[in-house]
């Protein structure tokens, strides 16, 4: 079941460790926890939101920034040139 916070509501995620954000997270629809939280109307049921379609230009660019951060050179190394 898709689930989010009641309004006003700050509620744990038991698995997760974390609080359930506002826009809500599939939960197990027998775990108990989540069962007692939705009859004690701390969550409601929610609507799964449409996946987002990433065009491939995106996950390029994503890519891109991700590896121009890692593959940086460090000018400040110790190690010289023909030093052993």
């Amino acid at each position: 079941m898709f689930v989010k916070p009641a309004a006003g509501m700050k509620i744990r995620d038991p698995d997760m460790k974390d609080f359930l954000p506002d826009e809500g997270r599939d939960v197990p629809d027998d775990h108990l926890y989540w069962v007692k939280r939705l009859s004690d109307k701390d969550v409601e049921l929610a609507e799964r939101p449409e996946p987002k379609e990433a065009s491939p230009q995106t996950e390029v660019e994503v890519r891109d920034q991700d590896h121009a951060e890692t593959s940086a050179v460090d000018d400040t190394s110790t190690h010289r040139e023909g030093s052993a």
